[in-house]
């Protein structure tokens, strides 16, 4: 009986885990709003991969190590990170603009 109230713990555990702190799923869109007035499309392609489309552009930025959140960079320098629904975007070497999922 003991071993049985142990594994139904740890399940529960394992399952609650799960749920924590959960990235957006591949091929998940958001909406991405910034002060400025800027839209973007954000693209979760994969648990590493992100692409930022404007109007006019597209940028694919790879998951990089970071102390809180999820922090993306492009290969030209971009920087797009986001914790909860609150992020910060970087383009062109700019000022970084703050912007919140929609």
């Amino acid at each position: 009986m003991r071993y049985f109230l142990i594994m139904i713990l740890m399940f529960t555990l394992f399952g609650c885990e799960s749920r924590m702190g959960s990235e957006p799923e591949p091929d998940n869109f958001q909406m991405l709003s910034c002060l400025t007035g800027e839209e973007f499309l954000i693209t979760y392609v994969d648990k590493e991969t992100v692409v930022l489309m404007a109007v006019s552009s597209e940028i694919t930025l790879i998951k990089t190590e970071s102390a809180s959140g999820s922090k993306y960079l492009s290969e030209q320098g971009d920087l797009f990170w986001q914790k909860g629904s609150e992020s910060l975007l970087q383009l062109n070497g700019q000022v970084e603009q703050q912007c919140k999922l929609n």
